[in-house]
């Protein structure tokens, strides 16, 4: 059985019972590491990133429908996680935007210099080895991915693709061009230093350069396992889900979010019909009507619409209770909260059933909705002959051909600008399907 297979038949383990995922810990947690710090760019970032990462990991492996694909489909996630993570606390990394200048920046750090044309010193294969993996982390990050995903892992241009988000001719042209990126850099530092290299092919070390570049840099850090992160098994019915959430600049009037449940799977029919469509808030009377006869909450009230990040619940009470009376809980851990007077407040973060104890007198309700790889409508800008979406794809693998938006009647497809062409006023429909064909229903109103 070669490694791709083993790693198969433990992700089919995995899936069964999630008390084995453990060892799969063991056989991913340098390569996760490794892949984060690649994208983040700094080993502090790269830790926390490693830790979200095997998490999310955890959680989602029982969406993979094919465990064969499961290391394309690691780095995919891995790589949207920290992407996002990039963006969201804007550590801007302008190769992401602009990649590909580094032998513009080579050629003005380099100066020429005259130099005898026979060497004086030659490098052993150890010596070479350190000197090329500084080359590669010089690459533009684009042009690493990619030298990573092919020498590294050893995979196809086809599966590199797929973790990119690419076609198969980019693959192919950031990987000529990583290649000839390595070269000029050790002709160059051959020349300027008046030395030569260990004897052997560039290209047959790689592999092995970015094997020992990623166990040194994995041994400065704890990446043991942490049982306790792991102890609950959070898997579920995937649930496709989104709300606005955060810094949202729409011009609303009111803003209504139509969105199926997570266990309801619906595909497009000919038209959307409202009987196909979950509205929210029926959890919630059930739960306020079960509170007839506690003695101490009134009501709990939070939205039961998809929600991408988190959920703010707030708990009425029939009269004023000590704080340190309260307490809020997920499988035995504490959740913090805030109170002002009869109200409570609490922002939950991951799925599950929650205990609200006041005076030892137990409460429980669960949270269902929260979905992070669910398409996001982040914002829509109106301008006066055009909108614009802005659509955060990253985890959800939103499919545009499918996408569409609606106004008085009339599609209109959503393109990969996400600009729609026309004057709108009034409420507005779009429709986000992600490449499995769930969907998740906006409805807008705009001025």
């Amino acid at each position: 059985m070669d490694k791709r297979e083993e790693l198969t038949q433990i992700v089919k383990e995995v899936q069964k019972d999630k008390k084995q995922f453990e060892l799969l810990y063991s056989h991913i947690v340098n390569k996760v590491y490794y892949w984060c710090y690649s994208v983040v760019g700094n080993e502090a970032d790269a830790l926390d990133m490693t830790q979200e990462s095997m998490l999310l990991i955890y959680k989602n492996i029982g969406k993979l429908k094919n465990p064969e694909a499961f290391t394309s489909w690691m780095y995919r996630l891995i790589r949207n996680h920290c992407l996002n993570y990039v963006q969201r606390y804007k550590k801007h990394d302008l190769e992401f935007i602009s990649n590909d200048n580094y032998a513009q920046q080579f050629e003005e750090n380099v100066k020429e210099e005259r130099l005898e044309h026979i060497p004086h010193e030659s490098y052993d294969l150890n010596e070479t080895k350190r000197l090329v993996a500084s080359f590669i982390d010089n690459l533009p990050k684009r042009q690493k991915e990619v030298i990573t995903l092919f020498y590294l892992e050893e995979m196809k241009i086809e599966e590199i693709a797929e973790v990119l988000d690419y076609n198969a001719g980019s693959v192919k042209s950031r990987l000529h061009d990583g290649r000839k990126n390595l070269e000029s850099q050790i002709s160059k530092y051959q020349k300027k230093h008046n030395v030569k290299l260990y004897n052997i092919s560039l290209f047959a070390i790689l592999g092995l350069v970015l094997q020992e570049h990623r166990n040194e840099l994995c041994e400065k850090q704890d990446l043991s396992y942490k049982k306790n992160v792991f102890k609950h098994n959070l898997s579920g019915l995937d649930k496709l889900s989104s709300i606005l959430t955060g810094k949202v600049l729409i011009t609303v009037i009111s803003f209504v979010v139509v969105a199926l449940m997570g266990f309801m799977y619906f595909t497009l029919e000919e038209n959307l019909e409202g009987e196909n469509i979950s509205k929210g808030y029926a959890n919630v009377d059930s739960i306020n009507n079960q509170l007839q006869k506690h003695p101490y909450i009134r009501n709990i009230n939070y939205v039961t619409f998809p929600a991408r990040k988190s959920v703010e619940v707030s708990i009425e009470l029939k009269k004023d209770v000590a704080e340190n009376a309260i307490a809020i809980q997920l499988n035995d851990e504490d959740i913090l909260f805030k109170k002002d007077s009869k109200n409570i407040f609490v922002q939950i973060k991951e799925n599950g059933e929650y205990i609200v104890t006041i005076d030892n007198t137990k409460f429980k309700f669960k949270i269902d909705n929260i979905d992070e790889f669910a398409p996001e409508l982040v914002e829509v800008q109106n301008h006066n002959n055009y909108l614009q979406l802005i659509i955060n794809d990253e985890m959800s693998q939103l499919d545009y051909e499918q996408s569409y938006f609606e106004y008085k009647n009339e599609k209109y497809e959503i393109n990969q600008d996400s600009i729609i062409q026309g004057n709108f006023n009034g409420e507005v429909s779009i429709v986000l399907f992600n490449k499995e064909g769930l969907f998740i229903r906006y409805i807008v109103v705009l001025i």
